[in-house]
């Protein structure tokens, strides 16, 4: 995070937990500075990203589309470098040529983390995500 902020790309992590209860999230909510997703609204993310594994990286631009579900594994193959990838939108139609294709694996419940990519309001992507939640289901 340091890293990118020094690149000087705008980015913001949202911490969505797939503890148990309310207060196992806030104490491990209490040693990060990033926001979170209330405890009540997590199983809408992690239904609409079918996966609640850890660590777990989403990667989703201002207009709230996936551009990536391997977020971990791009920070480990380009690091930083992988956010100015992001940002600059250059994989985006691979990334959804693969998710269209169903190359994405699912996992078990723990807990993930979420990082958006520019400003995203939080209560906009859990109101996007119930949204398209509830379109799947219609």
């Amino acid at each position: 995070m340091k890293k990118a902020q020094e690149n000087a790309l705008h980015i913001s992590i949202v911490f969505v937990s797939s503890d148990f209860d309310d207060p196992s999230v806030n104490e491990y909510r209490s040693k990060m500075s990033w926001p979170a997703v209330p405890f009540h609204s997590v199983h809408l993310i992690n239904t609409y990203f079918q996966s609640s594994c850890i660590p777990r990286l989403f990667i989703l631009p201002s207009d709230g589309k996936t551009l990536s579900r391997r977020g971990v594994d791009d920070v480990s193959r380009k690091g930083v470098q992988s956010l100015k990838t992001w940002t600059q939108r250059e994989t985006c139609l691979l990334l959804q040529k693969r998710i269209f294709y169903g190359e994405m694996s699912h996992v078990m419940d723990v807990a993930s983390v979420v990082l958006m990519v520019k400003d995203i309001i939080v209560l906009r992507v859990i109101i996007m995500i119930y949204a398209r939640f509830v379109e799947k289901r219609t």
